[in-house]
């Protein structure tokens, strides 16, 4: 039987193991891992290996200090003493049931709205770690395992705020082996530590008017947006699912975006009793009426064939400097006086018009800013200048980033350098 215990549990083992256990079962584990190729699951096994002989000997410790105590040799009770003993003794806790009780207030804490920003959350759980119960080191490790699960459980109100107060106070993020040693819970958010970072460190588009804080925000409402936020939003809101899937789970609810795209059942129809018979049609109509409506199919197929020109294009005009560009300076700026040579394509961008802005008539121009480094690589890519339609926007910096660049020279050298691209999205032209 595995173990609750998540240190144990990585190991295969359960609460009867001892030394010579722990190590067969390391040492079994340790064949099947690459410890080049993957130094993270080595890190993550090394950690539950010695935790797991920290923990034994903290319990042939206990043993022993209980062993060593006097037997206590009971003397003649005086009658309120004899009345006292009769009381039942209580047990001694059970450090998964204190954990789980642990649990249990602090998620009815976050059901209740009792916290409701991150000074309250972190203060909260500040004092739960601080609480005497959690001196037993076995149940510090099992409210620590439930406080993950939690959060690997999806989002809830107050889950987005939980998050980032139990990477700071457990320590997360400079501890990940102890992190996934907590097993699949401790995988999941580890991973969304990661996209978090990214998330960060990555440019604040704004999609329509709207920010990527307000994209989460309405992942989290049940109401289903309008057609036309749908429309200006769906594509946005499915591209940061695929970037941040674990992050998100934790701090939205991104089955809403299913919900959403499933269209409203529409109301059934009341059957209309059937018509009485009507006298034949004259064989000579029915063959004009025939030819009508394959002339007219004929027309609605001319009308709707697509037109053979690009939808999409790259501007003809050359990529200026950096000095254009209205944001924050880039980490090695290059201003347009100081570029040798201008930076030209090696490949050029591959643009593709967005379905749904084509069938919804979307057009605009829209100037995306590119980091081309000094090795060629392509880094930061963020919209300068949009269109005013999140989908063009959105696909104009996924075309750039297919693009391959010359770099930048200044005096000889290759430099990192920012350079504008114009997309145009133009339909019919």
């Amino acid at each position: 039987m595995t173990s609750s215990v998540p240190f144990l549990r990585y190991l295969d083992l359960d609460e009867s193991a001892d030394e010579r256990s722990v190590r067969r079962a390391y040492a079994q584990r340790l064949k099947t891992v690459d410890q080049e190729a993957d130094p993270e699951s080595f890190q993550a096994l090394r950690e539950a290996y010695e935790t797991s002989m920290r923990w034994l000997q903290w319990r042939s410790q206990q043993q022993a200090e209980s062993d060593e105590q006097p037997e206590h040799v009971p003397l003649p009770l005086q009658e309120s003493e004899a009345v006292a003993a009769t009381e039942p003794i209580a047990a001694p806790h059970d450090p998964r049931a204190t954990a789980e009780v642990l649990r249990e207030e602090l998620a009815q804490a976050l059901r209740d709205r009792q916290l409701t920003s991150l000074a309250p959350v972190r203060e909260h759980l500040q004092q739960m770690l601080d609480d005497p119960r959690l001196i037993d080191m076995d149940a510090r490790f099992f409210f620590e395992w439930s406080v993950a699960a939690i959060l690997a459980s999806g989002w809830q109100p107050g889950h987005e705020l939980l998050f980032e107060t139990a990477v700071e106070l457990f320590d997360w993020r400079n501890d990940r082996a102890r992190l996934l040693s907590l097993g699949r819970e401790g995988q999941i958010v580890d991973s969304a530590i990661v996209e978090l970072e990214a998330f960060r460190s990555r440019g604040a588009p704004i999609y329509n008017g709207a920010s990527r804080e307000q994209l989460i925000e309405m992942l989290r409402r049940n109401e289903r947006p309008s057609e036309h936020v749908l429309a200006m939003c769906i594509s946005a809101v499915e591209h940061m699912l695929s970037l941040y899937p674990h992050w998100l789970h934790i701090v939205t609810t991104p089955r809403n975006v299913e919900r959403w795209s499933e269209r409203p059942q529409e109301p059934a129809k009341p059957v209309r009793p059937p018509a009485a018979p009507s006298r034949p049609e004259p064989l000579g109509r029915k063959i004009a009426l025939a030819m009508l409506l394959i002339v007219g199919l004929c027309v609605l197929l001319w009308w709707s064939a697509p037109d053979d020109k690009p939808a999409a294009t790259v501007a003809q005009r050359p990529a200026r400097g950096a000095s254009e560009i209205p944001a924050g300076p880039p980490p090695k700026f290059a201003g347009e006086d100081t570029i040798g040579s201008p930076a030209t394509y090696l490949r050029p961008p591959q643009i593709s018009y967005p379905t749904l802005a084509r069938r919804a008539g979307l057009q605009g121009e829209v100037i995306v800013g590119v980091l081309v480094r000094k090795n060629g690589d392509i880094g930061e890519v963020r919209v300068v200048q949009g269109s005013g339609h999140a989908l063009l926007d959105e696909a104009a910096v996924q075309g750039v980033r297919t693009a391959s660049f010359q770099p930048a020279r200044v005096e000889g050298q290759n430099v990192d350098a920012w350079f504008k691209v114009p997309i145009n999205f133009r339909l019919g032209s």
